[in-house]
């Protein structure tokens, strides 16, 4: 029987929980150093604008969605921090962050470990929505009032995660309207570590996405839909209608035999992130709002991490 994630320490996992409510902050010496310095390095010049490096503007939105404060509020909470520092630094304005955060690269491992790693890794895929609008658009929309439509109220979030130890190794947000199995072979062929197993829902029971996963040597552990036929692109699913009785699809003993309910971990990971920050989405743009729903996941890696 195949075995993709050992035994939860339940007093070191708890222990992690307890530390997320610690708030302590410091600012390493060369942060300080390179605060005002932007990608060319050299100091600001006088009277010239501000340039200051991704790291800082980074640094910046993390804090933002970890307290869920708007830019403006974020704004003031950087300079206060600064200020009790006394390091005569000035924090990023808040039309900054908003204009950086279009642009800005966030990689979801930060820390050398992770980075470095490259074990096999059991890739769980799954998909999750996020709000764009508040609450009252849906008042709007009930009594048929002009409004968005239900499409443009949420935005998909698409998500791979190493079931082993936790961590969200990538990310996409889309359109509600996208389908889950388009961006499922991007993902698995998109994985910078070794795949081999990929666990995921009915959903993603396509031949494109069965290919992605043969292209990486990985098993796959998707049940087949109620209308799946056997073919030559997706032969694996004889051993999953052989668990079945009378001819029909019974695939509780396959899920049994594989240990396919460790999917459900993408579940829980899902239900941490809109626990940590929000259900919805505050930036107005496309660009920020993916910006801003990476920025979640790597929130989530950095609170997770030993």
């Amino acid at each position: 029987m195949a075995v993709y994630r050992a035994d939860r320490d339940w007093s070191f996992y708890n222990a992690g929980l307890v530390g997320r409510g610690n708030v302590t902050l410091f600012l390493h010496h060369d942060v300080l150093v390179q605060w005002n310095r932007g990608h060319g390095g050299g100091p600001r010049r006088r009277g010239g604008q501000r340039i200051y490096p991704d790291a800082v503007i980074e640094a910046c939105l993390l804090l933002a969605q970890l307290f869920r404060l708007p830019l403006r509020q974020c704004q003031g909470f950087v300079q206060s921090f600064l200020d009790v520092l006394e390091t005569g630094l000035k924090a990023p304005h808040y039309t900054t962050l908003c204009r950086r955060a279009a642009r800005l690269d966030v990689q979801l491992l930060s820390h050398l470990r992770d980075v470095e790693d490259k074990s096999a890794v059991v890739l769980a895929i799954d998909s999750t929505g996020l709000k764009v609008h508040a609450s009252a658009d849906w008042y709007h929309h009930k009594h048929r009032a002009q409004g968005p439509k239900w499409h443009d109220k949420w935005r998909k979030l698409h998500i791979g995660i190493d079931t082993a130890s936790g961590r969200i190794l990538m990310g996409k947000l889309t359109s509600a309207r996208t389908n889950d199995a388009q961006e499922g072979p991007g993902m698995v062929l998109g994985c910078h570590r070794p795949v081999k197993a990929v666990v995921a829902d009915k959903a993603y029971d396509t031949v494109t996405m069965r290919s992605a996963c043969a292209a990486r040597g990985a098993r796959q552990l998707i049940p087949p839909r109620c209308n799946a036929r056997v073919s030559d692109e997706n032969h694996h699913m004889r051993h999953q209608r052989a668990c079945g009785q009378g001819g029909t699809v019974n695939i509780g003993p396959w899920k049994r035999q594989v240990r396919y309910h460790v999917r459900s971990l993408v579940e829980t990971t899902m239900s941490q992130l809109k626990r940590i920050s929000a259900h919805n989405l505050t930036s107005r743009t496309m660009h920020n709002r993916q910006t801003e729903a990476l920025l979640r996941c790597k929130l989530l890696n950095i609170l997770t991490q030993p």
